[in-house]
């Protein structure tokens, strides 16, 4: 495995923002290891936060359009991320989307 620099996101219903981490893997011998570069939480605005903390009670098309909206802001937050942490050479950006019907059971 070539060297990865992977950027992942963590965003639920605690709703308490954005975890973003940037993270080099590496394989050396077989063994994979691994170097935290970055890591931030990006706090939601308000109006945003209340959108998300309601979304459960949604139809379909007002749920996929706040996906659209999600996908919109997370993609802003990663860029000002990238930029604020001056990383280079991402080779992704891994995302669940945001956790609306949490069922553990």
């Amino acid at each position: 495995m070539k060297s990865l620099r992977i950027i992942g996101l963590m965003s639920g219903t605690s709703l308490d923002g954005l975890d973003i981490a940037c993270i080099d893997f590496d394989t050396t011998n077989g063994i994979i290891t691994h170097q935290v570069i970055a890591t931030s939480t990006v706090n939601y605005p308000n109006d945003f936060k209340l959108k998300l903390q309601q979304a459960i009670h949604l139809s379909g098309l007002d749920l996929s359009l706040l996906s659209n909206e999600f996908a919109t802001r997370t993609a802003h937050y990663v860029n000002a991320f990238i930029q604020e942490h001056n990383l280079s050479n991402v080779n992704y950006v891994s995302s669940h989307g945001h956790t609306i019907f949490h069922q553990p059971q």
